[in-house]
């Protein structure tokens, strides 16, 4: 009868096989879940902003999506009726996201907190001021950044580097 099993030496080197080929495949993953993150974040980010415009429309109010703390932090659309760019007491909440993203999340001057729009759909500061900027959602490997118009139109564009600032 002869024995059945593995021997020590094919077990061996089944297993550094096994390890060379996680050794290789892993960090592999890794980066490809993080791009994940990054396109699922920023298309979550551009509906957002999306959503935020139609209600201002569908309204005919002045409707603010604003940050909570910062924009990897999550976000607030709510209706702001004295178009300050704050939700006060009695100013309705329409959607709100939060999560504590470990992508870094930037919007440039104009867009650091908030993106403010008319009932016309058209992005305005509290003040009234012209209003247009970009978002960036960044990992070390790959960035979205959302541009929005002052017609109040958002888009997506992928930058070739990281383009976010520590």
């Amino acid at each position: 009868m002869k024995p059945s099993g593995f021997t020590l030496l094919e077990l061996l080197i089944t297993l550094s096989v096994l390890s060379v080929t996680l050794l290789v495949a892993v960090p592999q993953l890794h980066d490809s879940l993080v791009q994940a993150e990054v396109d699922t974040k920023s298309k979550l980010l551009l509906s957002s902003i999306s959503q935020a415009r139609h209600e201002a429309i569908k309204r005919n109010a002045f409707v603010v999506m604003r940050a909570t703390g910062g924009w990897e932090r999550g976000w607030v659309i709510f209706i702001d009726s004295n178009q300050n760019a704050q939700q006060d007491a009695g100013e309705p909440l329409i959607f709100s996201y939060s999560d504590e993203s470990k992508l870094q999340i930037q919007g440039n001057s104009t867009l650091s907190s908030y993106i403010g729009y008319t009932g016309s759909g058209r992005t305005r500061q509290a003040s009234g001021a012209f209003l247009a900027g970009s978002i960036l959602v960044c990992s070390p490997n790959r960035t979205r950044k959302i541009i929005v118009n002052a017609g109040g139109r958002a888009r997506m564009d992928e930058l070739a580097e990281n383009g976010c600032t520590d």
